[in-house]
């Protein structure tokens, strides 16, 4: 677990991923998010999931172009939020792309709650798992470590989650 020093950038105390960034790269990135609104960024963090296996990754960005480079199954449609799972350049697994600076809506709450939907039921189906609306915690859990996973990315990089998605556009 790397520990992280700086309260300046709302950077958390503990940065739970052993692939995360070291502190000056996150200063940097929560920098650059700030000083550049509305300019391009690309950010991507990596975990591994527990209990089910593969890789979870997040994207944060308004790079269409650099973002086809690592998933070049990503298509040519807006960027907003999207779940995809990827099998190619060195990784696989399971991801979802966040866009805080779309020109036309902000990102909400429950378009997050909507791509984590996603991302469960495609890790959930590929290990065989078959939902049970009478028991569903499975689904649960890991939709809670998933939520979490994005939420903790999305405050230490200093973003703003919405629930309007047109708010203050």
């Amino acid at each position: 677990m790397n520990t992280i020093k700086s309260k300046k950038y709302g950077i958390p105390d503990k940065w739970d991923n052993p692939h995360s960034h070291d502190e000056r790269e996150w200063r940097d990135a929560v920098r650059d998010i700030k000083s550049h609104k509305g300019k391009k960024f690309f950010y991507r963090q990596e975990w591994d999931i527990p209990l089910y296996h593969g890789k979870l990754v997040v994207f944060i960005t308004n790079r269409l172009k650099k973002l086809k480079r690592e998933l070049p199954e990503f298509g040519d449609g807006p960027l907003y939020a999207h779940t995809v799972y990827h099998n190619a350049n060195g990784w696989a697994g399971y991801g979802t792309v966040l866009n805080f600076w779309n020109q036309k809506s902000r990102l909400t709450h429950g378009a997050i709650t909507h791509e984590v939907i996603h991302l469960v039921n495609m890790i959930l189906e590929d290990r065989g798992f078959r939902p049970d609306f009478a028991n569903d915690e499975a689904v649960t859990y890991l939709g809670e470590w998933v939520t979490n996973r994005i939420y903790h990315m999305i405050d230490a990089l200093g973003l703003e989650v919405v629930s309007d998605r047109y708010q203050n556009l």
